[in-house]
């Protein structure tokens, strides 16, 4: 058991960023701030392997059972095989994620924030582990938007999940009389997948200026939490069940990239092969590698690394990856939200279903006790910040 010294309290001086968005430049009601790193559009204090190497080994350590329960075997159940050995593991997506863990255990805006969406975050949980969804999810929205149901984003996503148009169509919600900005006919959604990228520019986004021109809709389902909350899982549920996906081995990692890349829109609208789906990262994936299952794939996807390369032109390319920067950065910030997410509430508020179930991390030898999580107090006294909201 590593020592709880060794990953100190928050310091009330330390105001680092708890949440990594993906949203272009910047969601509309988001937590995110403009200092530090940027990595696409997510904050990275440690682009680089911290030298801190006993710090570093102690957090790795503390975290393998909980990147087991939470990635590698529900994939493996999926697939229908057995957990690999430590050794077969992601070792680039840990590398990152131990980083991310350490950076915001020590951010009093992430606990702050968590806080604030307490019951959001337990309503989401509790529906993905009704519909045996992996409960790591439940930290997607909060690490694209904090669980704030109001952002939108460029291209026109909407809700805590940033739903595209297309996609929240494809998953039942109505979206229609939109007005577009030089456009005098209402508009409405009527396709089932995002336009491919060499087609016409849909009339709700200005190519140039990189931003939506829905001024507003007669009717916008997302705007709706619930509503927007079923269309998630219904997306969710779409790609764990997709047979690509479940065989995989890494259902965890590719069912979160597909809700911001897209599953398999291939033939839907009449349109082709899209370069960015899941599926097709997958299958170029399968052709490359001698694996029976795709454990690494996520990890080898990471390799926009510092804030001076994603602005240059070698992220148009993504940096020799398929994954947007801003994608390549996501999933392992997910996870490692989830994981400080599952000590804090279990530790807090397991009152509160279903973070009661979750206290067996707390237990003697379980991954939490190597942390020194805040507790509600602890977090009330903290100086509120405007970015976090809930106070």
């Amino acid at each position: 058991m590593v020592a709880p010294s060794i990953v100190r309290r928050p310091s009330a001086a330390l105001w680092g960023l708890g949440l990594g968005l993906v949203c272009g430049g910047g969601c509309k009601g988001s937590a995110i701030g403009d200092a530090g790193e940027i990595v696409g559009r997510e904050r990275h204090p440690y682009a680089e392997r911290s030298t801190e190497t006993g710090r570093y080994n102690a957090i790795a350590e503390a975290i393998e059972p909980a990147f087991a329960h939470f990635v590698v075997a529900p994939g493996a159940e999926a697939a229908g095989v057995a957990v690999p050995d430590r050794q077969d593991w992601d070792t680039n997506f840990i590398n990152w994620l131990v980083h991310s863990v350490s950076w915001h255990h020590r951010s009093q805006l992430f606990w702050i924030r968590l806080e604030a969406v307490t019951q959001r975050y337990a309503t989401v949980a509790g529906a993905l582990e009704r519909e045996d969804l992996p409960v790591v999810l439940a930290a997607l929205p909060f690490m694209l938007t904090g669980y704030r149901d109001d952002a939108t984003g460029p291209n026109c996503t909407a809700s805590a999940w940033l739903l595209p148009l297309e996609r929240a169509n494809r998953a039942g919600l109505v979206i229609r009389a939109c007005r577009i900005e030089g456009r005098d006919a209402l508009w409405s959604v009527t396709r089932k997948s995002p336009p491919h990228r060499f087609s016409v520019p849909p009339p709700y986004r200005d190519p140039i200026g990189d931003r939506c021109k829905i001024m507003g809709c007669g009717i916008d389902q997302r705007k709706d939490a619930s509503q927007a909350d079923m269309a998630a899982l219904t997306v969710l549920q779409e790609s764990w069940n997709h047979p690509l996906i479940s065989a995989s081995g890494a259902a965890v990692e590719l069912t979160a990239l597909a809700a911001q890349m897209g599953l398999d829109d291939d033939g839907i609208d009449g349109e082709g092969l899209r370069e960015s789906n899941a599926t097709v990262l997958l299958r170029r994936w399968n052709r490359t590698t001698s694996h029976e299952i795709a454990i690494g794939l996520y990890g080898a996807q990471i390799s926009c690394r510092k804030k001076e390369v994603v602005e240059t032109n070698d992220v148009e390319h993504h940096c020799g990856r398929v994954l947007e920067p801003q994608t390549q950065h996501g999933i392992y910030s997910m996870v490692a939200q989830h994981i400080l997410a599952n000590c804090y509430y279990a530790k807090n508020h397991a009152d509160i279903a279903p973070f009661g179930e979750w206290a067996t991390h707390l237990d003697e030898g379980g991954y939490c006790r190597a942390f020194e999580i805040p507790t509600t107090a602890d977090v009330a006294a903290w100086p509120p910040h405007p970015s976090a909201g809930g106070r």
